[in-house]
């Protein structure tokens, strides 16, 4: 539904709480409904910088949670990977030229 099980941990309280439901093992269920109120709703601006960008039912084209592999392959998990120091989106041109290395130096 949401890709490998590891990646569960990198959505947002929504979408951990659709995947919680669509689950069998009740030990699992309750772990992820207890993860999905930790991580709670981003509430300012540094918390929406923190939202997950792929499979987040807050981000969506035509009502359904995006995933761009490619993007995620170069380290694109984040708002704030799309983003500049002032706030600003970045350019899809911009976001095509990153380099995983540019990444991790801005972080």
């Amino acid at each position: 539904m949401f890709g490998p099980w590891n990646d569960v941990w990198l959505l947002n309280k929504k979408s951990i709480k659709q995947y919680a439901v669509s689950l069998s093992n009740p030990f699992w269920t309750d772990v992820l409904k207890s993860w999905a109120e930790y991580t709670g709703d981003p509430s300012n601006a540094i918390d929406f910088l923190k939202q997950p960008l792929w499979n987040n039912l807050n981000i969506t084209i035509g009502k359904k949670p995006v995933c761009r592999p490619n993007w995620e392959a170069k380290g694109i998990r984040y708002m704030n990977d799309i983003v500049d120091q002032g706030g600003r989106f970045l350019t899809h041109e911009a976001i095509k030229s990153l380099k995983i290395e540019e990444l991790l130096k801005s972080k």
